[in-house]
């Protein structure tokens, strides 16, 4: 499942975001990514993106999403700790965070863009 976010650009529309979650074969969970460009980030997208994703993947009987996440990228964890109850994190080699989030626990449901 993808959801992308697009903006009008000189006739055309150009791809500022892309949020994605791939369900794993073997169980109920789902690896789940979030990219935002940077002109567009700190406007509450990411958010938007991952409150959405978590609908739909509740919806379709997913019950959890991982996440590798740089472990210096404040803004996405600051998305995951908004939208998660509780998340389960393990620092590997200094250098990428792995998230676990629980679907049944999240905070907020989603919001509409318009």
């Amino acid at each position: 499942m993808a959801l992308i976010g697009l903006v009008p650009v000189e006739g055309c529309e150009r791809m500022v975001c892309v949020g994605r979650f791939f369900r794993s074969p073997a169980s109920n969970h789902a690896e789940v990514a979030i990219t935002v460009h940077d002109d567009f980030q700190r406007h509450g997208i990411g958010t938007f993106l991952l409150e959405n994703l978590v609908k739909i993947a509740g919806e379709n009987g997913i019950t959890a999403f991982t996440a590798d996440v740089l472990a210096d990228n404040h803004g996405m964890l600051r998305v995951f700790h908004k939208v998660a109850g509780k998340i389960e994190a393990n620092l590997d080699a200094g250098v990428l965070s792995f998230w676990s989030l629980n679907l049944a626990e999240t905070k907020r449901p989603p919001r509409r863009r318009e």
